[in-house]
């Protein structure tokens, strides 16, 4: 069972949810970075990746 739902925020709203993506997306690349560069060790446990 799936639900679809359409939202339609003022542009307020809008800005609120871009700036958390924004947000979001930062986070997700510097814990990339992180992986990547934490060292040989880490490289083998996160291989998965």
């Amino acid at each position: 069972m799936n639900y679809c739902y359409r939202i339609y925020p003022d542009a307020s709203q809008e800005q609120t949810m871009l700036h958390w993506l924004e947000i979001s997306r930062q986070v997700y690349n510097y814990a990339l970075l992180q992986i990547k560069y934490s060292g040989s060790h880490s490289r083998e446990v996160h291989q998965g990746l």
